[in-house]
């Protein structure tokens, strides 16, 4: 890093082609994004210093066939490698599958998603890039037709390590109301369960030499969104959108980063045995088992508790000229233990101090 530095330069490429129209479509992309390019002031970039490319091919019928009023069959595929060249994964969706009925209702469907090879710039904060097993995931969406009062949505994801049993899923459910034209509520509910092998811990130096920590993380996460809109006149208007969010880590099976691009996991982690003692608060690492600590750090197991609301008044009280006003009310906690509280844990969330803000715009339109 060039701390003197007070500027960025660099580039973005990009080329795509292909055909979106007809019963046979296709399209491929490569792009290249140089390192330093940042557009921060004009855009957003989530990454850059890397190169891709990808394709699809689909095959789609636009008119009523069967039980569907339109369908597509379709894979897709990309690669990453660094600006150096260094390989970085390879994606590939071998088929999925879209379609809405005759009676509008929807289904997407992906029965297998695999990352064949994979080196993760972001596993080590900062350190060396590091070698993350193939994975698989297949997931399934279903929906209701939205035109009517009631409308739902539904679906899931699971998947995992090759060799492994499944480590994550996640599944959700949405129902929208709409009793009449001027009012609609949308309730959301969405579930994760994960049980990640090489989750970050921390990064420490040992016998002058820099360590990289991770563990297994078993994380579970329940969050509920509730959005109200209600247009009581062309003129007034209101809006409430609360997420209540209730989330927990349980971290054991402590790992130090050996090799960080080797094939086999074996080599490229050491497991912590003995060399690791961890009490409610803290960890202790004796890595040459002499009796002394080498390194220590925090116990990284959290349980995380949150509520946010927003509620808009919105007034046009002359043609042009508006008065808004909006109240914003956030609670939260973090506290040590892995354990998951659940829907209880949704009535703790009122016991919890709380911040809110309350604003009001006013704006006069001047016709000249």
């Amino acid at each position: 890093i060039d701390s003197s530095r007070t500027t960025l330069s660099g580039y973005a490429l990009s080329v795509n082609a292909g055909k979106q129209t007809g019963t046979w479509r296709y399209w491929g992309f490569a792009g290249r994004n140089s390192p330093g390019y940042d557009i921060s002031d004009m855009g957003f970039r989530g990454s850059v210093g890397r190169q891709t490319v990808g394709g699809n091919l689909a095959y789609a019928r636009a008119r009523p066939t069967g039980p569907f009023r339109n369908f597509d069959l379709h894979l897709a595929w990309n690669s990453q490698w660094t600006t150096a060249g260094e390989h970085m994964g390879t994606w590939m969706r071998p088929i999925g599958f879209n379609a809405t009925f005759r009676n509008n209702w929807s289904i997407n469907i992906a029965p297998l998603n695999v990352n064949l090879w994979q080196q993760s710039p972001f596993a080590l904060r900062g350190g060396p890039m590091l070698r993350v097993n193939a994975w698989r995931n297949a997931w399934v969406n279903i929906a209701t037709d939205r035109r009517k009062p009631v409308a739902m949505a539904f679906g899931g994801n699971i998947g995992g390590e090759f060799g492994n049993a499944d480590r994550f899923f996640s599944i959700y459910a949405n129902v929208l109301v709409k009793p009449t034209a001027t009012i609609d509520l949308t309730l959301s509910t969405n579930y994760s369960w994960d049980k990640n092998p090489e989750q970050w811990v921390t990064r420490r130096t040992i016998a002058d030499s820099t360590r990289y920590i991770l563990a297994q993380i078993r994380q579970q996460t329940l969050n509920t969104r509730i959005r109200f809109n209600w247009t009581m006149t062309p003129r007034l208007s209101f809006e409430l959108y609360a997420q209540p969010l209730v989330a927990s880590g349980a971290y054991s099976r402590y790992l130090e980063v050996d090799d960080p691009k080797a094939a086999a996991q074996a080599d490229r982690y050491h497991l912590y045995g003995p060399e690791i003692q961890c009490d409610e608060s803290s960890c202790a690492i004796d890595r040459d088992l002499d009796g002394t600590t080498d390194a220590s750090f925090g116990r990284p197991d959290f349980n995380f508790k949150s509520l946010r609301a927003t509620a808009v008044l919105r007034w046009e009280y002359v043609p042009g000229s508006v008065v808004y006003v909006a109240w914003q009310h956030g609670r939260s906690e973090w506290a040590p233990g892995g354990t998951f509280g659940g829907l209880g844990a949704f009535g703790d969330l009122f016991g919890l101090e709380s911040d809110n803000t309350l604003l009001v715009k006013v704006s006069y339109w001047l016709g000249m």
